[in-house]
């Protein structure tokens, strides 16, 4: 900061908060990407046969998110975001250049023992989320991909696996309480119930036997 000769520095600060991404418009659309439900990316926004796990965009803004996600070892939420960036570069300057929208790439890490990278939380509130939201989503995230895993661990020597059900799903508040836009509400999330589970009544857990695990 530059300060005339003579004169006092001003005391007040000229950092203001940045505004939330989703508060500049109300008329947000998203896809997410599916292995089951493959998307197109958005062809008035721009051309590409790449899919990102998530795209945000609005037409009152011009603005358009793409949000990947990626679920690897703690130790590889560097260049797992490195990866990301790489990949989706020459989109977002490609989009950049054509003055019709502007682009912004935000990466999701979430470690398999479930830590969750700093540009994970750091890209919840950008998007608006408050800081105990951001918390409680970070929260939810880390429980969901331990849990994940402890499945998997417990399936490692099962020859049968149930590919098309959910291993575990979170129940979370709604995304439109903690960020003030309009989001359709999903179904409440629980998980799928194993026929050969046995409930464990003073736990409330179950126990597994044939590779499935069911956490209540």
């Amino acid at each position: 900061m530059f300060v005339r000769v003579g004169s006092k520095p001003s005391s007040k600060k000229n950092d203001a908060p940045n505004r939330p991404l989703l508060a500049v418009a109300n008329d947000w659309t998203m896809l997410v990407d599916f292995d089951h439900k493959r998307i197109v990316f958005p062809p008035n926004v721009y051309a590409t046969d790449q899919r990102p796990d998530i795209v945000l965009w609005s037409r009152m803004s011009r603005e358009v998110l793409l949000l990947e996600l990626t679920c690897c070892a703690e130790e590889g939420f560097e260049a797992a975001k490195l990866r990301k960036e790489i990949r989706y570069h020459e989109l977002v300057e490609s989009i950049n250049l054509t003055h019709n929208w502007k682009a912004q790439l935000l990466t999701i890490e979430v470690g398999a023992r479930g830590l969750i990278g700093g540009s994970t939380f750091r890209s919840f509130l950008k998007l608006g989320f408050s800081l105990q939201g951001a918390r409680n989503l970070t929260k939810t995230l880390s429980t969901v991909v331990a849990r994940c895993s402890y499945a998997i661990y417990l399936a490692h020597k099962s020859q049968a696996w149930a590919h098309n059900s959910d291993l575990i799903i979170a129940e979370t508040a709604s995304v439109s309480d903690e960020i003030g836009v309009s989001v359709p509400e999903k179904g409440k999330l629980k998980l799928p119930s194993s026929p050969s589970s046995k409930k464990d009544k003073k736990t409330n857990k179950s126990i597994e036997r044939d590779g499935l695990i069911r956490i209540d």
